[in-house]
């Protein structure tokens, strides 16, 4: 990968989910940046982390998902993507495609099932090969459907069968 201004970037800072992940990341000790489209709203979110922990030392990268060259320059800054930015079928595609030219670890929180599936069709060789994480359904959208496999696979470990009505 190479020397990288951060660790973590995280996309998406500027919504509901991606707020709540840069405050937990505003404690921790690594070099991180928020990203979004938006300036103005990803300095409120810096803010809101600054509050939280004065010392933390998060930068701003201003990308978007119909900019290519700012979604290359965001990932070629860091070791991992973390995407909160969705729908993920419109603006995480290029994001991901970034990270496998670029071989930067990717994680994100979909639950769109289908664009998985492209994602793995059209990335998972490329990325296996060259070594790059790329991390879909990792919480919040996909936790349900995890929660209910979970529940079905231990129902049946305990009692053998599941009884459907």
């Amino acid at each position: 990968m190479g020397e990288r201004q951060y660790d973590i970037v995280l996309f998406g800072a500027t919504g509901f989910t991606g707020g709540l992940v840069a405050l937990y990341l505003a404690d921790k000790d690594v070099a991180w940046a928020i990203a979004g489209r938006s300036e103005a709203k990803l300095k409120e979110v810096r803010q809101q982390v600054l509050a939280r922990n004065p010392g933390s030392n998060v930068g701003i990268v201003v990308a978007d998902s119909s900019e290519p060259t700012s979604i290359d320059a965001m990932v070629r800054s860091t070791k991992v993507i973390l995407n909160t930015a969705g729908p993920f079928t419109k603006f995480g595609t290029p994001v991901v495609d970034a990270c496998v030219r670029y071989k930067t670890h990717y994680c994100d929180i979909t639950g769109e099932a289908t664009w998985v599936r492209t994602l793995i069709d059209k990335y998972h060789e490329t990325a296996k090969k060259d070594g790059t994480l790329i991390v879909p359904m990792c919480g919040f959208d996909s936790i349900p459907a995890d929660l209910g496999t979970f529940f079905v696979v231990d129902h049946i470990d305990r009692y053998g069968y599941l009884y459907v009505r």
